[in-house]
């Protein structure tokens, strides 16, 4: 059985949600404050990945749940063109 180091896993959950907002801003978005309390629960260790992927979902009114990044990219059954 793996064992947890509490404080790397909250500093990869911190680190985590950092990048996340970067990204975000770089694009010149700002987060709603529902946005920023889900992060701010996932970092806090308050809700797991799944989780917070599930409470985005919903928040974005994904009623399938979130996008797989390989549908997000396409797949061998629908190619992206350049």
């Amino acid at each position: 059985m793996a064992t947890v180091n509490v404080a790397e896993e909250r500093t990869q959950r911190v680190r985590e949600v950092e990048n996340a907002l970067a990204n975000l801003r770089l694009e010149g978005l700002e987060p709603s404050a529902e946005a920023l309390h889900i992060g701010e629960r996932y970092r806090d260790g308050v809700i797991s990945f799944e989780r917070m992927q599930q409470e985005f979902a919903a928040f974005l009114g994904l009623a399938d749940g979130p996008v797989p990044i390989s549908e997000q990219l396409g797949t061998e059954e629908s190619p992206r063109t350049s």
